[in-house]
This record gives structure tokens, C-alpha cells and sequence, in this order.
């Protein structure tokens, strides 16, 4: 009996001594990474718990350093540390500060996700990597960073990927290099992000990106930007921002605060196609130069729209966009949305901003020369581009001329002595023979020597209607679609 017992004994000592030893391989403490970093050698550790504040200022760390899926009881401070090898903390679950300020990452750095650590990181209080530098690559992937995020003046000589990444608070860019490629695909920023004087020289996308206020003041976009469903519930400025080879802001929103683009200047297509400006605000579209196509085509913008000194080489905006900015600035744009349509060969679509644009003229005018304008040049002439007004007040008085004659020669049909049941019966040959002197009379407008019928007219009469087909003719002209529509049955 004694001897059962005393190996019951021995067991429970076996096992508690295994659990200390499996307790302590999970557990490591910081001091401990710090030391050995310190003296050159690598560190290779998964899934444990780091304890304490790993002090790693002004280190140089010569070996690899890996760390995924840890949980970080503490801050982490490398403050003008370089790194000669690769740092890679993927997956990472820090309780505490992220200090690298001034640190140099030679090879890659990961604290996010990748293609081995699925998982997201998170970083619970304040991250500063200000004024550090990445040599390689770095993946930020996934991480959620609770506090404010520091980026001021870093550079990125590798690529950069911040996809996925959720921010509780600012995230700060401001003046930050970005030399390569830079991707903020689907990041949320839940308060300002700020990429003031900011340089992207490779592509930056920000495609589906949502940031409450969007702040790229003087950024200088040397590669192409994507910011295609991008939205700014509270506001986007990029004022005095610079894109080398073109923006593209198709289907992003902007939101309830201020949407400024004032001074923009663009080397390539500057595009916001379907993109939904919210109606409660003015957007700033002011001094844009844009070398390429500026283009609105299917946006929504119903409140104010500032859009005076634009320079394009191709202005394609809706009419309605147009006539939403200030009447003093509206007949620059027809002017340019005319050229370059007609540039294009597009000229319905010239013809109607000239349209609007002979309106937006006339506001100047006196009110009497303004009434003559209102009702000759525009009511009956279309300003020569709307063939269908002359055409409509031709017929229109070729048939009241035309009820005129007919009445009178067809006087006897409406006299008294007549029953209601014969003047009823006698309406639709009454009707036929208007309908039939009305196209005589206009027939008889024309000169013989173009097909007329030569038939004697009134002089007034027939000049009026001359005129009006002068009118309906130079309007046809004008018009391609109505060109091509003729030329069917010739």
C-alpha cells in the first residue's frame, strides 16, 4: 500500500513540475529578447506572452528579429534603433506604447498580418514611428491600432501596405516618402488622416479606403492615385495637391464638411465619375489646372460647386453640374464644356452647353433686350441649335393661317340654318383640309427653284415663314444626330 502511494506521489510531482516548465516556456520576459538582441543573436518566438517593457533605444540589432503572434504586456520602445535584418512581430497583440522614433529598418518589418499569420494585429495604446525609415518592405496589414497613429516625416523606400488597417483615432502621415508603391486598400480611419506634404512616387491606393477627414494638403502624388469608393463622411482636402500622372476619384464620396480641391494641379486625367458630393455643403473646385481630361460624368452634386479659374485640355461636366457654380463663373465652364466637345466630335453635346451658355449671357443684358431675347432668340430661333423651336412656331402659324382661310372659304358650313349633326359630321373633312392647306401654305413658301410650290402668299407671311425655316435649317446643321437622321433618306 505504501508502495502505490508513493508513486501517486512521484506522478503529481512529475506533472506539477511539467505545467511550471510549459508555464514558463509560454512566458518570457522583455529584458530577456532585449539582452539577447543586444549581443547579436536572433531571436525566434511564437505565441508568448512578452512581460514587461522591451528597451530596445538606440540598440543596434544585428540579427533577425521574430516575434509572431506574442501578446505584449508592456511598451516597446526601439527610439533610433536600427535593425540590420528583418523584424517581424506579425499578428502581434500589444497592451502598450509603439515607439520607434527615429529607428532604421533595414530589411522588411511586419507587425500586421501575411501570407503565414492570418490574423489580425492590434495595438491598444499610441504608436510613434516618427522620422523612422524602412529600407524593405513594410506589411501593416490588418492591424487595428486603438490610439493615435505617428507617422510625421518617415519614409518608405520599400513597398508600404496598409490594407485593412483600422484606426480608433488620427493617423498621422504628414511629410512622410513613400518611394514605392503605397496601399491603403479598404483602411478605415474612424478620425483625421493627415498626409499633408506628403510624397507618394510610386502609386498610392487608397481604393475603398474611408477616412472621417481626409487631410492631403501640398501632397505631391508622383505616381498615379487611386482613390475609386473612397469615402470622407466629414471632409476631404486636397487643397494645393499634386497628382503627376493623374487621379481617380470614381464612385468616392464626400461628405457633410467641407470637399476642397482648390488649387489642384494634375499632369495627366483627373476624374471623379459617379462620385456623390454631399448636397449640404459647397465643393471647392477653384484654380484647378488640369493637363489632361477633368471629367464629372455621372456625379451627383446638388449643393453649391465653386469652380472659377479651371484649366483643362478636356472638360467633361454634366450641364447640371455646371449651372450649380456661381453665374459669374458658369459661362467659363460652357465655354470650355463647348470646346472640348466639339474637340471630341461630340457636338449634341456642344450644342446644348451653348444652349445654356446663350442663357447664362442673357442674365446680363437689359430687361428689354433681355424680354426680345427671351422670346425671339430663344423661344423661336432655339439660338440656332434647337431646330425644333423655329419648326414648332412654323407650323403652329402655318396652321392658324391656314384655319383663317379655310373658315372663310367654308363659312356657309357654319351658319345658323345648319343642324349640330351635319357641322359634327363635317369636323373630320374640316380637319383634313386644315391639315391639308397648312403644309400648301408652307409649300408655298418656298422659292420654286428649291421645290416650291410657287403659290402666291401674303409678303409678311411668307417672309416669316422663310425665316423660320432658315432658322429650323441652321439648327439641323448644328445638330449631328438630326444631320445623320436626314442623310437616311437621301
Amino acid at each position: 500500500m505504501s508502495r502505490i502511494a508513493a508513486s501517486l506521489l512521484l506522478a503529481l510531482l512529475g506533472a506539477a513540475s511539467a505545467t511550471s516548465v510549459a508555464a514558463a516556456a509560454d512566458s518570457v520576459k522583455a529584458s530577456v529578447i532585449a539582452a539577447k538582441l543586444r549581443r547579436g543573436e536572433p531571436v525566434a518566438l511564437h505565441g508568448v506572452t512578452v512581460r514587461g517593457d522591451l528597451d530596445l533605444d538606440s540598440t543596434v540589432v544585428r540579427r533577425e528579429f521574430t516575434c509572431t503572434a506574442c501578446l505584449w504586456r508592456g511598451d516597446i520602445d526601439a527610439d533610433h534603433a536600427v535593425f540590420h535584418e528583418a523584424v517581424n512581430l506579425g499578428s502581434a497583440d500589444v497592451r502598450g506604447l509603439v515607439l520607434a522614433r527615429g529607428a532604421r529598418f533595414e530589411g522588411a518589418f511586419t507587425i500586421g498580418a501575411s501570407a503565414h499569420f492570418v490574423e489580425s494585429a492590434f495595438v491598444r495604446d499610441g504608436v510613434d514611428f516618427s522620422a523612422a525609415s524602412f529600407e524593405g518592405a513594410a506589411n501593416f496589414t490588418q492591424t487595428r491600432f486603438a490610439d493615435v497613429v505617428d507617422f510625421t516625416q518617415a519614409s518608405f523606400h520599400g513597398e508600404s501596405v496598409f490594407d485593412s488597417t483600422e484606426y480608433g483615432s488620427n493617423a498621422i502621415f504628414d511629410s512622410v516618402e513613400f518611394d514605392r508603391g503605397a496601399r491603403f486598400l479598404k483602411a478605415r480611419i474612424d478620425d483625421e488622416a493627415i498626409f499633408d506634404q506628403a510624397s507618394f512616387r510610386g502609386g498610392a491606393d487608397f481604393r475603398e479606403a474611408a477616412m472621417s477627414q481626409g487631410s492631403f494638403i501640398e501632397t505631391d502624388f508622383i505616381g498615379a492615385a487611386v482613390f475609386t469608393d473612397a469615402t470622407f463622411p466629414y471632409g476631404a482636402y486636397f487643397a494645393y495637391t499634386r497628382f503627376r500622372a493623374g487621379a481617380t476619384f470614381t464612385r468616392a464620396r464626400f461628405g457633410k464638411l467641407l470637399t476642397v480641391f482648390r488649387g489642384v494641379s494634375s499632369d495627366g486625367t483627373l476624374t471623379f465619375n459617379r462620385a456623390v458630393f454631399d448636397p449640404r455643403v459647397d465643393a471647392e473646385f477653384a484654380d484647378l489646372d488640369v493637363a489632361g481630361t477633368l471629367s464629372f460624368e455621372g456625379a451627383s452634386m446638388r449643393g453649391g460647386f465653386n469652380a472659377a479659374n479651371i484649366e483643362t485640355r478636356d472638360l467633361r461636366m454634366p450641364l447640371r453640374i455646371a449651372t450649380q457654380a456661381p453665374r459669374a463663373v458658369q459661362a467659363s465652364l460652357l465655354r470650355q464644356i463647348v470646346t472640348s466637345a466639339k474637340s471630341r466630335g461630340e457636338y449634341g453635346t456642344a450644342n446644348d452647353a451653348y444652349y445654356q451658355l446663350q442663357i447664362v449671357r442673357s442674365h446680363g443684358y437689359s430687361w428689354p433686350l433681355r424680354m426680345l431675347d427671351l422670346v425671339f432668340y430663344r423661344g423661336i430661333a432655339g439660338y440656332l441649335v434647337r431646330p425644333y423651336h423655329p419648326l414648332a412656331v412654323l407650323v403652329l402659324l402655318a396652321m392658324i393661317a391656314a384655319i383663317v382661310a379655310v373658315h372663310r372659304r367654308h363659312d356657309d358650313l357654319r351658319s345658323a340654318q345648319q343642324s349640330r349633326r351635319a357641322t359634327l359630321g363635317a369636323a373630320p373633312a374640316w380637319v383634313a383640309t386644315v391639315i391639308s392647306e397648312t403644309f400648301h401654305r408652307v409649300g408655298a413658301a418656298v422659292p420654286k427653284r428649291f421645290g416650291g410650290s410657287g403659290q402666291p402668299l401674303p409678303r409678311l407671311e411668307r417672309t416669316a415663314y422663310l425665316t423660320l425655316l432658315v432658322c429650323a435649317l441652321l439648327g439641323i446643321w448644328a445638330n449631328p444626330a438630326l444631320r445623320e437622321f436626314i442623310n437616311l433618306f437621301r
